[in-house]
């Protein structure tokens, strides 16, 4: 019996097999009449949607052909116990499952990474879950149709069970609230290795009642109606999914809970001082003296990014009571804090973090009011909408003022963000950047309210040096903005990166005279005043910039990321003239990788043992008193 098993599923899947080249082939002939290609990325969807179906199918043919052929009878006459007979129709189902999965990975890393927009991981542990439940409701019902109606349904209910609690993991995680989550944990669950190891967990013990429950009720399992062995069955697999909920609320609690890093949104201040936003609506401040606590009484979840001027800092928070995003003014003398801005909410065009500031402005996008109001879009989402607002607070004053632009280009835009200011024929403007697609799109927004399309870049733009680079598909082109228009002076073959540098959060350039990015695993060095390009040295890390101008490189000793070992210690390098030049080594204790994150006015090193802080220009150690 066991080898019949083995032949049929093997049967069965040189069917499926050839369902799917088939599912490929309608689709090449679709693509080819209408003069299109057929993309990795569809191919890849089109076999993953294949995928859970062959999963689906494989849990609930173990006894497809034995009631077919009315056999169930002789099936149970054999000198085999329930739980060995369950065995023999499950192992080869298993394996064929298995062995499906990996030939789908390949083929997904091969032509199609893109396909799922990062949910892959969910995507895998959703298959494997499908084909127990599916296996688990084998019984259930002798129409297969009925079967994969109440497989579909299971399948709902586990997947939202998952999401609660990987939403839970994720509020302890960070200190935040599930319901700021949503459904985006669903791309996140390989966020680090933290998360993916509690996910794992909960989708294993989520998926553990179906399968023990069905093993335990076919241990009794006979000719009645499937009726009784359903009432059976559920009278086993509540109670462990009781349990098993607990249990995965349990897990993920212990795990993310003691991964939370609780000083990660640290930042170093021009006085030396330090600035902690860690608690939900409260602030730290450490000097020489010790801690100063600043409570502001509001539920604010602050963003990782801070502005400064002399005497104050303006943080962006999240305000959980009114959804609204606050702009928060602090004084570093008395600590006196302030509301200076609210966006409400939906009103915000893009999250706090890719507010922007340029001398002592503060400039970020809104949506415009009447079209929120009458569409009650979140932000995150398309702008839908021809206005698109952008207000300038002045830091000194703690005045603003909005300018509006309108645009049928707008509508598309998702999460448009400022990405550099300047002036061109005595006027003011600011370069704007919004996904569009698969593409950024760039517009220059002038003073007096006129919106200019740049085209589109590949890649994040850059602004430095008053050129504009921006990239193709096989180039980085490299133009002039004129007070109308624009000229370009260069287009550089290769695959150019120089946009590693735009979560800073600074328009200011100074005068820049270089820029450094990466080319086929090489650091290069462009020359903004002749556009020729040095070869600085293998890539082995990132490169980050610290405004106005300065460029630093850190290097890391196990490169790349994700090749299976941590780094021990990475190095932080000072890119100038076409050079690196050795600043200062970081050496990790812990089991976990750590951080060298490069602020304005120092280093922040994040480790598993221990934060600590170093400041600008000389690296000199920062220690505070609790």
């Amino acid at each position: 019996m066991n080898r019949k098993e083995w032949l049929e599923v093997g049967r069965q899947s040189l069917y499926s097999v050839l369902a799917a080249a088939g599912l490929v082939l309608l689709a090449f002939i679709g693509d080819l009449l209408s003069d299109q290609s057929l993309s990795g990325e569809k191919i890849v969807i089109i076999l993953g949607l294949w995928l859970l179906m062959f999963s689906m199918f494989m849990g609930l043919s173990p006894f497809a052909m034995d009631s077919k052929q009315k056999g169930m009878e002789y099936l149970l006459t054999l000198p085999f116990s329930r739980r060995r007979l369950l065995l023999i129709k499950l192992l080869p189902r298993l394996a064929a499952v298995v062995l499906f999965y990996l030939a789908f990975v390949l083929t997904y890393f091969l032509i199609g990474q893109d396909a799922f927009g990062g949910g892959f991981t969910v995507f895998s542990l959703a298959y494997f879950a499908l084909f127990f439940i599916s296996f688990s409701l084998a019984v259930v019902h002798e129409n297969f149709i009925v079967q994969s109606l109440w497989a579909g349904i299971a399948l709902s209910g586990y997947l939202f069970l998952c999401l609660f609690v990987v939403m839970k993991g994720f509020s302890w995680k960070f200190n935040m609230p599930a319901s700021w989550i949503g459904s985006r944990a669903w791309l996140d669950l390989s966020y680090d290795v933290s998360t993916l190891l509690s996910a794992i967990a909960v989708f294993l013990l989520l998926a553990m009642p179906f399968i023990l429950s069905f093993f335990l009720a076919f241990k009794r399992f006979d000719l009645k109606p499937a009726r009784a062995f359903n009432r059976r069955q559920l009278r086993v697999f509540i109670p462990m999914l009781v349990l098993a909920f607990a249990a995965s609320l349990g897990v993920t609690y212990l795990v993310q809970n003691n991964s939370a890093d609780n000083e990660s949104n640290c930042h170093i201040l021009e006085n030396r001082q330090l600035l902690k936003t860690s608690s939900l609506g409260n602030l730290d401040i450490y000097g020489e003296t010790g801690r100063r606590q600043i409570k502001t009484g509001r539920k604010l979840w602050w963003e990782n990014i801070l502005f400064e001027v002399p005497g104050k800092v303006f943080i962006p928070g999240y305000d959980v009571n009114d959804s609204s995003t606050s702009i928060i003014r602090l004084q570093l003398e008395n600590l006196a804090w302030k509301v200076v801005y609210s966006i409400p909410d939906g009103y915000e065009a893009t999250p706090g973090f890719w507010f922007r500031q340029y001398g002592h402005v503060l400039v970020f996008l809104q949506r415009g009011r009447e079209q929120t109001e009458r569409s009650g879009l979140k932000s995150g989402l398309s702008l839908k909408s021809n206005r698109l607002d952008l207000v300038l607070l002045d830091m000194n004053s703690e005045c603003s003022r909005t300018i509006s632009f309108w645009s049928s280009l707008f509508p598309t835009f998702i999460n448009p963000y400022i990405f550099a200011h300047d002036e061109a024929g005595g006027r003011s403007f600011w370069l704007v950047s919004g996904k569009d697609g698969k593409e950024q799109h760039l517009l220059r927004l002038w003073e007096d309210g006129a919106v200019e399309d740049l085209g589109v870049s590949k890649k994040f733009p850059v602004y430095v040096g008053h050129l504009l680079f921006s990239h193709t598909a096989s180039s980085l082109v490299v133009r002039r903005l004129l007070a109308s228009g624009s000229e370009t002076i260069r287009e550089i073959a290769g695959k150019v990166n120089v946009a590693s540098d735009y979560f800073i959060g600074f328009l200011d350039a100074g005068e820049a005279r270089e820029i450094y990015g990466m080319r086929n695993s090489r650091i290069i060095r462009i020359d903004l005043a002749t556009l020729a390009i040095d070869d600085v040295g293998p890539q082995r890390g990132q490169i980050r910039r610290v405004p106005p101008a300065d460029f630093y490189y850190v290097e890391h000793e196990a490169w790349l990321p994700g090749q299976g070992r941590s780094d021990k210690w990475r190095k932080v390098f000072r890119l100038q003239g076409g050079k690196p030049v050795f600043i200062r080594k970081f050496d990790f204790n812990g089991k976990w990788p750590g951080h060298v994150w490069i602020q304005r006015h120092g280093i922040v090193l994040l480790d598993e043992v221990k934060t600590r802080f170093f400041a600008f220009p000389d690296l000199r150690e920062l220690k505070f008193k609790k």
